[in-house]
């Protein structure tokens, strides 16, 4: 099994891929209509609360250190309830699947291939996503370990728009009202989940238990601050009605940047971005298929990444018809992100530390 594991920096990047992805490009402008010019801050109350429940998530890894989440649901819920969970575990990474496909697809068509049937698009993407989340979560892990630093240098260009920043647009501080911040923290929690996936690879990373909480601290504080970056950049170039009214703001403020040799730099950077929408689709399909794997009592999860994908596939045709059905599965999506990545692990991990179920574990 030794040769089957992952380094704690691989799972670091693994889970930091997951995390970012399409949600970014309209966070600024979803937290701007939810919290005004304190919007930023809710990044940060966000930031505090998920490590709240990656402590909470330490009490399933001491309980249970060798085990993936889909094996502590069968082994705390008994054989069949506990199957019933692990296949609603999968129907939720696929609905995860189907809204990241529906939405960069529908971006894709507004900003890049606007003739380009939205099938055609998504096609392009599963096709790209299938062919990395077949192989073996080594490989997976150093696709993810690979472009992460390329994604960052993405960001990069909008160091160079601050020269016409305006520090007044987010002065003075908490000036609208604290339950805003709040309320618009879950549009944080949306565009960043994917912490959870520690909670299925967990038994492939090399390291103690106690090392499970680095990994996924070093995960949290980096989305944090690089959504925050992204955020408060956004908030000092465009004045707060103008954030209010343009959908995808990132993109909006890349377009303004150019070079002497280089234009439309929002277009390469939806190229780019292109691919690690593959990653995160990609690792995403990996959670799921090795569920489903798990569910049937089969040890290669590679046939089922091409059922699932098929599925979603088909799922992301009917829901890029109109805005309103992409809307609808975004709302949905919401949802069940409180319950399955907040609040159910997190009633479990309560359950299994009042029942002392499973068992102790060397720190």
């Amino acid at each position: 099994m030794k040769n089957k594991n992952i380094s704690q920096l691989q799972a670091v990047f693994f889970i930091i891929q997951t995390q970012i992805s399409i949600g970014l490009l309209a966070l600024p402008h979803m937290l701007m209509k939810r919290a005004g010019s304190d919007g930023w801050i809710s990044i940060l109350l966000s930031g505090v609360l998920i490590q709240v429940t990656i402590s909470l998530y330490m009490i399933l890894f001491f309980r249970f250190p060798k085990l993936t989440f889909y094996e502590m649901l069968e082994k705390m819920f008994g054989k069949y309830v506990g199957k019933a969970l692990q296949l609603i575990y999968i129907c939720y990474f696929m609905l995860n699947c189907v809204l990241i496909l529906s939405v960069f697809s529908r971006i894709l068509d507004i900003w890049v291939l606007p003739l380009t049937p939205n099938w055609v698009i998504s096609l392009m993407i599963v096709f790209g996503s299938v062919y990395i989340a077949k192989e073996p979560i080594q490989a997976i892990a150093r696709f993810s370990f690979v472009l992460t630093p390329i994604m960052v240098g993405l960001s990069l260009p909008l160091i160079y728009t601050l020269g016409d920043a305006d520090i007044s647009y987010i002065l003075p501080i908490f000036q609208g009202d604290v339950r805003d911040i709040f309320w618009a923290s879950q549009d944080m929690f949306v565009s960043v989940n994917g912490f959870e996936s520690m909670l299925i690879i967990a038994p492939l990373v090399k390291g103690t238990v106690r090392q499970r909480y680095k990994i996924m601290t070093i995960a949290n504080l980096f989305t944090t601050f690089y959504y925050l970056y992204i955020t408060v950049t956004c908030f000092v170039i465009f004045s707060p009605e103008e954030i209010n009214i343009i959908p995808e703001p990132v993109l909006y403020l890349l377009k303004t940047v150019s070079f002497r040799v280089i234009e439309r730099t929002d277009l390469i950077f939806l190229t780019f971005w292109f691919v690690t929408v593959f990653a995160t689709l990609a690792n995403v399909f990996y959670l799921a298929s090795t569920g489903a794997a798990k569910l049937f009592g089969k040890q290669d999860h590679k046939w089922f990444v091409y059922i699932l994908s098929a599925i979603v596939f088909m799922l992301s045709i009917s829901a890029t018809r109109t805005d309103q059905s992409v809307h609808v599965v975004d709302q949905v999506s919401r949802i069940a992100d409180f319950i399955f990545v907040y609040l159910f692990p997190v009633i479990v991990a309560l359950i299994a530390f009042m029942m002392k179920k499973g068992g102790r574990h060397a720190l």
